[in-house]
């Protein structure tokens, strides 16, 4: 009797793990092809994790979510996010991306402490949109002498070999060592109320975080390439055309066209508080802290932290300050002459 309990309950157990195994199954997915896990700091810790993410299906896949934890040498989590820093996530068969997280790192008092890290990125079958790439040459430049210090500096010169006008252009660099291991990622986004004319180009410097260079050189890490990534999404085959595939525009002058065109890709902005989460707050975050007034992590999250660093830029930028993101505050702080810290 109890051998035949046993039996009914194996089976039971394996009717109820079938559908799940199954489920988990389904489908294409993008495979992690490199990642690599940094971390450091003093009085905060926080940690790095980067990872390239490639599309070898045959079939167009979505970057979706993700999410990581970090762990000390008992296994206990002390750090985790499920905000992921995703880049060009339409990736076509044989395209690839990056991503990376960056959560703090709690009950530890030393970087070292954190030993080890698990990873989770998911994906689905997605044709809705593309990932139309521009031509680019992107350099990294070491120990750049400026008066009594220096600074590396990651500088990308990105070419529109399209027939139109592209928006929301989008930039992800990839500092590799010799080895292909992922050092350190930085992006530039030109938003949507910005242009790149046909034939035109635009250089993008950005130096790196200096702390985050000196961990880098105290590790032995040599930087020996970077792999560049400039893009903007297409939601139709014809959208960006090369050679003079475009189709003609009848009646008016180009700067009628260009003006128009501007008009219907101009950015609506959701309203941003505390208590908001998401892609939206992770940018708000990030472009706050270009600016010199968010000290934190870029989580998505926005709590304390977050409203703080938007009442001193609305402070900086002569608005009401409330603490709420709203469509004139975002407005000014993406604008090219938004006012630093």
């Amino acid at each position: 009797m109890k051998r035949l309990f046993a039996l009914m309950l194996a089976l039971a157990l394996l009717a109820i793990a079938l559908p799940a195994c199954a489920e988990g199954a389904e489908g294409p997915a993008l495979t992690v092809t490199q990642e690599n896990f940094h971390v450091y700091g003093t009085k905060t810790i926080y940690c790095y994790l980067y990872a390239r993410v490639d599309n070898n299906t045959d079939v167009p896949l979505k970057l979706d979510t993700g999410a990581m934890n970090a762990y000390d040498a008992d296994g206990n989590v002390v750090g985790s996010s499920t905000s992921m820093w995703r880049y060009a996530e339409y990736l076509q068969p044989g395209e690839h991306t990056y991503v990376y997280f960056n959560p703090r790192i709690e009950g530890v008092e030393t970087p070292d402490q954190v030993v080890k890290y698990d990873l989770e990125i998911n994906s689905r079958e997605d044709s809705r949109k593309t990932t139309f790439c521009l031509p680019e040459v992107t350099v990294f430049e070491d120990d750049v002498a400026e008066g009594s210090w220096s600074n590396d500096y990651i500088t990308s010169t990105v070419t529109n070999d399209a027939d139109q006008n592209v928006f929301d252009l989008t930039i992800v660099r990839a500092l590799l060592d010799d080895k292909g291991n992922i050092m350190y990622i930085d992006s530039d986004n030109m938003y949507s109320y910005k242009a790149l004319t046909p034939g035109s180009s635009i250089i993008v410097r950005r130096p790196m975080n200096t702390s985050f260079r000196d961990y880098l050189d105290e590790k032995g890490y040599k930087a020996a390439s970077v792999d560049c990534i400039a893009y903007v999404y297409a939601t139709s085959p014809d959208q960006y055309t090369r050679g003079g595939a475009a189709p003609a525009v009848e009646g008016g002058d180009q700067a009628d066209t260009v003006a128009e065109t501007k008009t219907e890709a101009e950015t609506t902005y959701t309203t941003l508080q505390k208590g908001s989460k998401g892609d939206d707050v992770m940018k708000l975050q990030q472009r706050l802290k270009e600016l010199g007034y968010l000290k934190g992590s870029a989580d998505g999250d926005y709590g304390k932290g977050t409203e703080k660093a938007v009442k001193a830029f609305q402070k900086r930028a002569g608005l009401k300050q409330d603490g709420v993101a709203g469509a004139a505050m975002q407005k000014a702080l993406f604008a090219d002459d938004a006012p630093a810290a």
